[in-house]
Protein backbone atom coordinates (compact mmCIF):
# COMPACT_ATOMS: atom_id res chain seq x y z
CA UNK A 1 0.00 0.00 0.00
CA UNK A 2 2.47 2.65 -1.13
CA UNK A 3 1.85 6.28 -2.02
CA UNK A 4 -0.04 7.05 -5.20
CA UNK A 5 2.98 8.77 -6.74
CA UNK A 6 5.18 5.66 -6.50
CA UNK A 7 4.64 3.56 -9.56
CA UNK A 8 7.68 1.29 -9.42
CA UNK A 9 9.69 -0.42 -6.70
CA UNK A 10 13.35 0.20 -5.99
CA UNK A 11 14.96 -3.10 -5.03
CA UNK A 12 18.11 -3.11 -2.91
CA UNK A 13 21.03 -5.43 -3.53
CA UNK A 14 23.10 -6.96 -0.74
CA UNK A 15 26.76 -6.92 -1.76
CA UNK A 16 28.23 -8.44 1.40
CA UNK A 17 26.03 -10.93 3.26
CA UNK A 18 28.44 -11.02 6.22
CA UNK A 19 27.47 -7.48 7.25
CA UNK A 20 24.05 -6.97 5.64
CA UNK A 21 20.70 -8.73 5.85
CA UNK A 22 17.30 -8.16 4.28
CA UNK A 23 14.76 -6.99 6.83
CA UNK A 24 11.80 -6.21 4.60
CA UNK A 25 10.59 -7.54 1.22
CA UNK A 26 8.09 -6.06 -1.17
CA UNK A 27 4.78 -7.91 -1.04
CA UNK A 28 3.05 -9.80 -3.80
CA UNK A 29 5.24 -12.88 -3.66
CA UNK A 30 8.32 -11.12 -5.02
CA UNK A 31 11.74 -11.54 -3.46
CA UNK A 32 12.79 -7.93 -4.01
CA UNK A 33 14.52 -6.56 -0.90
CA UNK A 34 12.89 -3.29 0.18
CA UNK A 35 14.89 -2.85 3.39
CA UNK A 36 18.44 -3.83 4.32
CA UNK A 37 20.28 -3.44 7.61
CA UNK A 38 24.05 -3.20 7.84
CA UNK A 39 26.29 -3.64 10.87
CA UNK A 40 30.01 -3.33 10.14
CA UNK A 41 30.96 -4.63 13.59
CA UNK A 42 30.16 -3.86 17.22
CA UNK A 43 32.50 -0.84 17.30
CA UNK A 44 31.44 0.77 14.02
CA UNK A 45 28.28 2.09 12.42
CA UNK A 46 24.88 0.54 11.80
CA UNK A 47 22.57 1.61 9.00
CA UNK A 48 19.17 0.74 7.57
CA UNK A 49 18.43 1.39 3.90
CA UNK A 50 14.88 1.44 2.55
CA UNK A 51 14.07 1.12 -1.15
CA UNK A 52 11.00 3.31 -0.75
CA UNK A 53 10.12 6.62 0.81
CA UNK A 54 8.93 6.34 4.39
CA UNK A 55 5.96 8.53 3.50
CA UNK A 56 4.93 5.87 0.97
CA UNK A 57 3.49 3.76 3.79
CA UNK A 58 -0.13 4.89 3.96
CA UNK A 59 -1.05 2.91 7.08
CA UNK A 60 0.03 4.92 10.16
CA UNK A 61 0.37 1.79 12.35
CA UNK A 62 2.67 0.11 9.80
CA UNK A 63 4.70 3.31 9.48
CA UNK A 64 5.11 3.47 13.27
CA UNK A 65 6.01 -0.24 13.49
CA UNK A 66 8.69 0.12 10.84
CA UNK A 67 10.18 3.23 12.44
CA UNK A 68 10.06 1.68 15.93
CA UNK A 69 11.95 -1.40 14.78
CA UNK A 70 14.48 0.52 12.71
CA UNK A 71 15.26 2.83 15.64
CA UNK A 72 15.38 -0.09 18.07
CA UNK A 73 17.94 -1.79 15.82
CA UNK A 74 20.03 1.36 15.52
CA UNK A 75 19.90 2.36 19.19
CA UNK A 76 20.33 -0.99 20.91
CA UNK A 77 23.15 -3.47 21.04
CA UNK A 78 20.95 -6.36 19.91
CA UNK A 79 19.74 -7.13 16.38
CA UNK A 80 16.10 -6.36 15.66
CA UNK A 81 14.39 -6.32 12.28
CA UNK A 82 10.93 -5.70 10.88
CA UNK A 83 10.51 -9.49 10.76
CA UNK A 84 11.62 -10.14 14.36
CA UNK A 85 8.94 -9.25 16.94
CA UNK A 86 11.38 -9.22 19.87
CA UNK A 87 15.14 -9.01 20.43
CA UNK A 88 16.99 -12.24 21.09
CA UNK A 89 17.02 -13.31 24.73
CA UNK A 90 20.40 -12.86 26.38
CA UNK A 91 21.86 -15.04 29.12
CA UNK A 92 22.78 -11.98 31.20
CA UNK A 93 20.98 -9.13 32.89
CA UNK A 94 20.60 -6.32 30.41
CA UNK A 95 18.80 -2.98 30.66
CA UNK A 96 18.16 -1.50 27.23
CA UNK A 97 17.91 2.16 26.25
CA UNK A 98 14.34 3.39 26.45
CA UNK A 99 12.47 4.15 23.24
CA UNK A 100 11.59 6.73 22.18
CA UNK A 101 14.20 8.94 23.78
CA UNK A 102 13.63 11.88 24.11
CA UNK A 103 9.94 11.13 24.65
CA UNK A 104 6.52 12.69 25.14
CA UNK A 105 4.08 11.51 26.43
CA UNK A 106 5.38 7.99 27.16
CA UNK A 107 8.36 5.71 26.61
CA UNK A 108 9.08 1.99 26.76
CA UNK A 109 11.80 0.48 28.92
CA UNK A 110 13.00 -3.04 28.08
CA UNK A 111 15.17 -5.36 30.09
CA UNK A 112 16.28 -8.97 30.00
CA UNK A 113 16.43 -11.28 33.00
CA UNK A 114 18.55 -14.43 32.62
CA UNK A 115 16.66 -16.11 35.50
CA UNK A 116 13.49 -15.54 37.48
CA UNK A 117 14.07 -13.19 40.41
CA UNK A 118 12.80 -10.15 42.27
CA UNK A 119 13.54 -6.91 40.43
CA UNK A 120 12.86 -3.24 41.00
CA UNK A 121 12.64 -0.71 38.18
CA UNK A 122 12.74 2.85 39.50
CA UNK A 123 12.78 6.33 37.93
CA UNK A 124 14.93 9.03 39.63
CA UNK A 125 15.45 12.71 38.89
CA UNK A 126 19.00 14.02 38.37
CA UNK A 127 19.21 14.87 42.09
CA UNK A 128 18.78 11.20 42.94
CA UNK A 129 15.25 11.61 44.32
CA UNK A 130 12.85 8.76 43.60
CA UNK A 131 10.16 9.83 41.14
CA UNK A 132 8.33 6.54 40.57
CA UNK A 133 8.70 2.81 41.07
CA UNK A 134 7.50 1.11 37.89
CA UNK A 135 8.08 -2.47 38.98
CA UNK A 136 8.80 -4.20 42.27
CA UNK A 137 8.37 -7.95 42.35
CA UNK A 138 9.41 -11.35 41.06
CA UNK A 139 9.65 -11.54 37.29
CA UNK A 140 10.23 -14.62 35.12
CA UNK A 141 13.35 -15.04 32.99
CA UNK A 142 13.19 -13.39 29.58
CA UNK A 143 12.49 -10.06 27.96
CA UNK A 144 10.26 -7.54 29.72
CA UNK A 145 8.83 -4.22 28.60
CA UNK A 146 7.44 -1.50 30.87
CA UNK A 147 5.84 1.75 29.75
CA UNK A 148 6.40 4.97 31.68
CA UNK A 149 3.98 7.80 31.01
CA UNK A 150 6.06 10.59 32.58
CA UNK A 151 4.18 10.71 35.87
CA UNK A 152 5.31 10.46 39.49
CA UNK A 153 4.14 7.95 42.11
CA UNK A 154 0.96 10.01 42.68
CA UNK A 155 0.11 10.00 38.95
CA UNK A 156 1.01 13.67 38.42
CA UNK A 157 3.01 14.68 35.31
CA UNK A 158 6.67 15.42 36.01
CA UNK A 159 8.60 18.31 34.46
CA UNK A 160 10.67 18.14 31.29
CA UNK A 161 14.22 17.08 31.93
CA UNK A 162 16.73 14.31 32.30
CA UNK A 163 15.79 11.30 34.43
CA UNK A 164 17.57 8.09 35.36
CA UNK A 165 16.02 4.64 35.39
CA UNK A 166 17.54 1.91 37.49
CA UNK A 167 17.04 -1.84 37.28
CA UNK A 168 18.04 -3.58 40.53
CA UNK A 169 17.86 -7.32 41.23
CA UNK A 170 17.60 -9.21 44.52
CA UNK A 171 20.95 -10.83 43.68
CA UNK A 172 22.62 -7.40 43.88
CA UNK A 173 22.97 -6.52 40.20
CA UNK A 174 22.22 -2.95 39.16
CA UNK A 175 22.09 -1.12 35.85
CA UNK A 176 21.21 2.53 35.22
CA UNK A 177 20.41 4.47 32.04
CA UNK A 178 19.42 8.04 31.26
CA UNK A 179 16.20 9.19 29.56
CA UNK A 180 14.90 12.59 28.49
CA UNK A 181 11.32 13.84 28.85
CA UNK A 182 10.28 16.78 26.69
CA UNK A 183 6.89 18.38 27.42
Amino acid sequence: GGANNQTSTDALVIRDSTTATTIFHYGGGTALPAGVRVAIDSTQAKAVFLGFGYEAINDADKRKTLMDRVLTYLLQQIPVSINDPEPAISQRLELFQNYPNPFNPSTQIRFNLPASEKVTLTIYNVNGQKVRTLLDGIQPAGLHQIRWNGTNQQGQPVASGIYLYELRTASGQRQVKKLILIR
